[in-house]
Parts: structure tokens; sequence; C-alpha cells
């Protein structure tokens, strides 16, 4: 392949299969970005039997909710790359329990808000090539088909939390955000998709707590869920399908384009949510 590649998100689950087949596929350079280093050296050895002789890796600790984490990160990645040809943003929480990073929900900046800052920092680096940034949304972006307003993020409170409605919105976030960096950037070479994984069994969804209905029907859906494998494969099918063969700015699922929610559309909103993202990122700084 002869790509410069770099992946969040990469120590278990989806990350970590898509990590094994890049490196199995051969790349020039894959940078690894995690928030705990020692992990991913730990199950290093492993990663390493997939990869080619010539693959050169870097392992980078980034915390996706603390913006100085990735401000040191990025600066990191900078200078020990010469560019960047593929970011792939998939790293995520689902649905886990209340909490506010200095006032900013866990799971929007989690998913969302430190992949936007994150991807804005290594700018200067994407736009040296035509590169493509690949951000992992859901299908669970369905669960807020009216749409969400600013002011729902900014007021948010532990006794109206609704956790599954707020993981919809941080992977709404990421279709506005894929749109609105393709618009932003798309005539400089960029070229930007979103993707559903597919209903994967990874420990993502180990915070979900459903009550009776949701214990009766995991078995269910967990014997219907996809491995991490066939889940990695929409990620890489946007990495690898020729330039022809693709839509910048598109949705993508079982490895085929497809259509999100018509609310994902709006591009006021992504406009809006651009700016408000700007503005949370120089408060954080």
């Amino acid at each position: 392949m002869g790509k410069t590649v770099m992946i969040t998100g990469c120590t278990s689950g989806i990350g970590l299969e898509t990590t094994r087949q890049l490196l199995k596929w051969g790349v020039a350079e894959l940078v690894l970005c995690c928030r705990d280093k020692k992990k991913i050296e730990k199950i290093g050895n492993q990663i390493q039997l997939f990869g080619k002789p010539l693959t050169k890796i870097h392992i980078i600790e980034c915390d996706l909710t603390s913006l100085k984490s990735v401000e040191a990160c990025s600066k990191e990645v900078i200078s020990k790359l010469d560019r960047l040809d593929i970011l792939i943003n998939n790293a995520g929480i689902m649905a886990s329990p209340f909490k506010l990073v200095n006032g900013v929900e866990f799971q929007f900046i989690s998913n969302y808000l430190g992949h936007f800052y994150l991807t804005t920092r290594l700018l200067p680096l994407i736009l040296k090539s035509k590169s493509r940034i690949i951000n992992v949304s859901s299908i669970a972006h369905l669960a807020v088909p009216f749409g969400f307003d600013i002011s729902e993020l900014e007021n948010v409170n532990e006794s109206s939390y609704n956790r599954v409605r707020f993981y919809g919105i941080s992977k709404l976030c990421n279709i506005y955000f894929t749109r609105e960096l393709q618009i932003r950037y798309g005539h400089k070479g960029v070229s930007t998709f979103a993707l559903h994984p597919g209903c994967v069994d990874t420990g993502l969804s180990r915070y979900i707590d459903g009550g009776i209905i949701f214990k009766l029907l995991y078995p269910i859906m967990k014997f219907f869920a996809k491995t991490p494998f066939t889940g990695a494969q929409t990620t890489l099918f946007c990495c690898y399908s020729k330039e022809e063969h693709l839509l910048p700015g598109g949705y993508y699922s079982q490895c085929s384009l497809s259509i999100s929610s018509p609310i994902s559309l709006d591009l006021n909103v992504s406009k809006k949510l651009w700016e408000y993202s700007e503005t949370l990122c120089k408060k954080a700084n």
C-alpha cells in the first residue's frame, strides 16, 4: 500500500482488527494512537506478527477527553511524519454513565470533539497529500431523528441525562463533521467518509443497562452481531477502494454507500457545529 496511516482506539474490538488488517495488507508507516500506551505495548508483539517487515510503527499516547493530551499527540505526530495519507477516527465509548469533562458531556468529547480537535490540528500534515479522513459513526445516529440543539449540550445534567440519546448525538456529530470537512477541504485534495461498522460484539457496550428487555434480547443480539473482523471491513473499504468508487462526504455501511438520516444532511447545522466545536476547543486551551 505504501501509505502512512493513523488510527485511534486500536487496542480492542474493531480498532484492533483494523490495525491487524492494515499491517497484513502492508502500510509504510502506522501510527497507533491510544489512551493507554502500556496496553498497546502489551499487545505489540501480537500486532507485529501481522506486519510487513518494512512497516514502521509509532505508538503515541492520546486521551481524547483531554484536549491538552490531543494537542501533545498532534505535535508528536507532526514531528514524526512527513505526511498522513489516511486518518481513521475510530475510538469511541457507548452509552456511558453521566459524566462531564470540563463541562463537556463525556460521550460528546470522547466520540466527537476529541477527534475534531485531533483532525484539525493535523490538517497541516493531512493537506500535504491526497488524504482520506474516515470517521466511525453508527446507525445509532438515528436515535436522534429530529436533531439536537447546542443548548442541549450546554445544559446537560445528571437528572435528565439520556445516555443512549447522547451516544446518538455524538455519532450524528461525526456525520456532520465528515460533511463539513469535505466542504472546507475537499477542494484541497481531502476525501472524507463516515461509516456504520455494523452491530459488533465488542467492549463498547459495557455500560449499557437496558433493563429486563435488554437483558432478554442481548443473547439474540449477540448471536447476530458481527465479529470485529467483519465489523472492520467497511473501514478498510474506505481505506483501500479506488477514488472513483467512493463518494467524498458520503456515509457508508456494509462496504457500500448508504443513506444517513435526513437531519444529518442539514449543512447549516454542520457549519454551526463546527463553529461551536472551535469555540469549545479554544476555551479548553
